[in-house]
């Protein structure tokens, strides 16, 4: 109903006149002109009006008044279920932990490239949403380590060194590199980041793309005396490769330096190349039943090794 001015209290439906339940009515002295304020009072809500609501003063009310009044009415009723709301709402949150991992981030630049599951995510047991498997161990080792150069040898689809590079971001590690080393071929398919235009290469321009083969990258990395604190081997599937990756990478490696090896819990043949690290002395602990299975190895250093401390 449009308000008038002169709308007699007759035409105000009798709903916004009574008094709703837990309200009382007080006094309208102290209110100024016209009945219609709100006020806390004990359980219930309060309505100041008139104290003796009578006809003739209700007849005297303008539409301007009466308006007024069925907003406080109105206000006095929803009040009770708006506190009820924004209290509900307040306890789900506050019962429930709040995440440390940006779930939309893992789904949107980690699991996925683009609207495609990122290629052999699955592998570290990984899903197509936001759970990354392994992934958070690629995250955790630079992160704890502060690790100034990490490299992984070999990705498919790029996921390790994902997760590298955000540990060194989060870590504020200073003069950080992660580098991608990959020679581009093999039977288990061929990345797509070496594209100019991947996903990858756009959501993660800061990570070093070198297409080379390990072996002759790690003469490289020996002779511009780069230092690894992390290395991820993932390249030659063969026992053979795995091992010459090991081996050739391994004086490379920091004192605090830490390699993990994937595949371990496959049929592929490398996964047999953990039983040789242990024989050779290295800490190993070895993670079959996530995705493909990884390893955590943490090298003998060559003192230790001189001295026959294993």
């Amino acid at each position: 109903m449009a308000l008038n001015e002169s709308a007699p209290w007759s035409a105000i439906p009798s709903f916004f006149l009574g008094v709703w339940p837990n309200c009382t009515i007080q006094s309208r002295h102290h209110l100024g002109p016209y009945a219609g304020r709100i006020a806390s009072g004990g359980s219930g809500m309060v309505l100041e009006a008139d104290t003796a609501v009578k006809r003739p003063v209700l007849q005297s009310l303008t539409g301007r008044e009466w308006g007024q009044i069925m907003i406080a009415r109105f206000a006095a009723l929803a009040r009770p279920y708006a506190e009820f709301v924004l209290r509900y709402l307040q306890f789900q949150l506050s019962s429930k932990p709040k995440s440390v991992l940006n779930r939309d981030l893992l789904f949107s630049a980690f699991n996925r490239n683009g609207v495609l599951r990122t290629q052999f995510s699955y592998s570290h047991g990984a899903d197509g949403l936001n759970y990354v498997g392994s992934g958070i161990l690629y995250f955790a080792i630079p992160y704890m380590l502060k690790a100034q150069t990490c490299v992984c040898i070999g990705s498919g689809g790029g996921y390790v060194p994902r997760f590298m590079h955000y540990g060194q971001l989060e870590a504020n590690v200073q003069a950080a590199r992660t580098i991608l080393v990959d020679a581009d071929k093999g039977d288990l398919g061929r990345p797509d980041y070496f594209h100019q235009d991947s996903f990858f290469r756009k959501r993660f321009p800061a990570i070093q793309l070198v297409k080379m083969e390990s072996a002759d990258y790690a003469a490289v990395a020996k002779k511009q005396n780069i230092t690894i604190d992390y290395l991820h081997i993932d390249g030659d599937h063969t026992y053979e490769g795995a091992l010459s990756d090991f081996t050739n990478y391994l004086p490379l490696m920091s004192h605090k330096g830490l390699i993990t090896f994937h595949d371990t819990g496959s049929l592929l043949p490398c996964a047999d190349v953990v039983s040789t690290i242990r024989v050779m002395g290295h800490n190993v602990i070895n993670l079959p039943e996530i995705g493909a299975g990884i390893a955590i190895i943490s090298p003998m250093s060559p003192t230790n090794e001189a001295l026959g401390i294993h």
